[in-house]
Formats: C-alpha cells, structure tokens, sequence
C-alpha cells in the first residue's frame, strides 16, 4: 500500500518505550504504526480480491507494525475498502481504535441492547469510539473521563459522564453488566469494579499491568464476574462494518488533529502526553 494517511496510537508510545516488551517478547528495533489508509501498489500472486489502484484502509497488528512509512505492506485480509465519500485521514482514524471498542465491546464484553456499561478512560480514541459504538448497539453508556471532557463525552452520546477527578463512578444508581477499562492500568480499577457488576457481569481490560493480568487469570477461578483482556484482530468484515457505520453517520472518527509527515516526532510528543482527545492522524501524501 501507498500510505496516504496514517493514525496514531497510545500503543505507539507503548512499543517504542519498551513497555510492551513483556507482551511482545521483541527486542528493538521494532516498526511502529498499526493504522493506515491509501492505495493498493502492488498484489500478491495469490491474492484475487484486491488490485493495485483500489482505496483501502487497513490495521497492522501488535507484531507488525511499520504503517508510520510512505509504503507499507498487508495481509488482504487486514485491509477494507475505503467507503465513497470518506477521506484518507478519516479511514486512517479508523482501525486500531475503532476495532478495539468493537471487539472489547461486541465481541468480549457480550454487549447486548439495554445493557448498562461503563467505559473507563472515554475520551481518547478508543473511548470516543467505544461510546459511539455502544450506542450503535443500543446500550446505555457511562462514561469516565477528566472534568475537562464530561461534555466532550455527551457530545458523542453518553447517556451519563463523570469526571473522575469528582465524581465516584463505582456508586451506580444500578449495577453495570461491562465494565470497559480503555486507560488506567496501574490504578485498581480491577478490584474496585467487582462490587458494581452485575453476578454475570464482564470486566474487559485494555492494557493490563502484569500484577491485573495476573489478577484477571486468578478470576477464572470464580464463576462471575468474568474478567477479560485480549488482543485486537484485524478482520476485512469488522473493517467493512466500520466504514459501513461512517457512512451511515452512526459513527464518527474523532480526529482532533493533522500533522504533516515531516512533523512526526510533535505529533508522538503529543500521544505520549497520555491527553488526547480522540486521534491524532499523520498526512503522508497528498
């Protein structure tokens, strides 16, 4: 693929600083970007579905990265097709977060109609997205964040926001059936959501700690609630039913600033500040 835009992730920090090194087991250098959008170069042999011209976007999983680049290769089965009428910074806003909160939520957390939830950390690009996409699927949303975003987070469609910094989300007027933790690994959010979970209640995590994974396999040992940290996948379908949604107006990436390629290192100064609101996205071509 010839990248013509390309989003950034908290988890970009995260490889490049060696936190995540307990995960991947790699040893630098390692290639960072995950998110991408732009135009098919060049095919496999093997490869029938996808020919060079076409408009796609596309997610580069935790082992692969390499999207932060002018050419970057995928699996066809890790890229969509750009939808009519959306941009190359809007699909590159896409993949990683979008597919985060789908999956945690859909996927993982078994997130149903009518359900309550509360999202942990909602105002960064996978919590904008897990709001939207909460909602999507028809469920009622709690969302936590700093005092600076509550109405940040009503404006993407909580149905409550709470400031963290005054607010105590772990005194519902009912109890959650998920609880979604985006940010806040070192904090004991882990132990302090069991009391507010309904008996077969989930508790799905993000980026755990080593002591909260190690919390989270002990938990298998009790029937409920049932913890849950896993890995996103990149799937074309998931991909398709994002862009799908785009188009639709259900949902709407939340870019809150563009850099231009040559500005790159700014704009990971800014990710590793911890305080974006929703994603920053890199110009690479025009």
């Amino acid at each position: 693929m010839q990248v013509h835009a390309h989003g950034l992730n908290p988890k970009d920090y995260s490889i490049r600083s060696g936190h995540l090194q307990w995960i991947t087991g790699k040893r630098f250098p390692m290639q960072i970007g995950s998110d991408a959008a732009g135009v098919v170069e060049a095919v496999g042999e093997k490869v029938t579905h996808w020919k060079p011209g076409d408009r796609v976007f596309g997610y580069l999983n935790l082992y692969h990265g390499g999207a932060a680049s002018e050419f970057c290769r995928f699996s066809e089965k890790a890229i969509a097709r750009i939808p009519e009428g959306v941009d190359y910074v809007t699909a590159a806003a896409i993949p990683c977060a979008n597919l985060t909160a789908l999956q945690a939520l859909r996927d993982w957390g078994r997130l149903k109609a009518q359900q309550r939830v509360l999202l942990i950390g909602a105002s960064g690009g996978v919590g904008s997205a897990a709001i939207q996409i909460a909602k999507v699927l028809g469920a009622h949303v709690t969302a936590v964040s700093s005092s600076a975003n509550v109405d940040y987070c009503y404006s993407l469609g909580a149905d409550v926001a709470l400031s963290y910094q005054t607010d105590n989300p772990y005194a519902p007027d009912l109890p959650y059936d998920l609880v979604l933790q985006v940010h806040g690994g070192r904090q004991p959010f882990y132990e302090r959501s069991r009391p507010v979970l309904k008996r077969r209640g989930r508790f799905v995590m993000l980026v755990p700690s080593p002591k909260a994974l190690a919390n989270i396999v002990l938990s298998r040992l009790l029937p409920w609630p049932r913890y849950y940290f896993f890995p996103v996948r990149a799937r074309t379908r998931d991909l398709a039913l994002l862009g799908q949604w785009v188009t639709e107006g259900k949902l709407v990436p939340q870019v809150s600033k563009v850099y231009p390629y040559d500005q790159l290192v700014e704009a990971h100064r800014q990710i590793d500040s911890a305080h974006t609101r929703g994603k920053l996205v890199l110009r690479v071509a025009d």
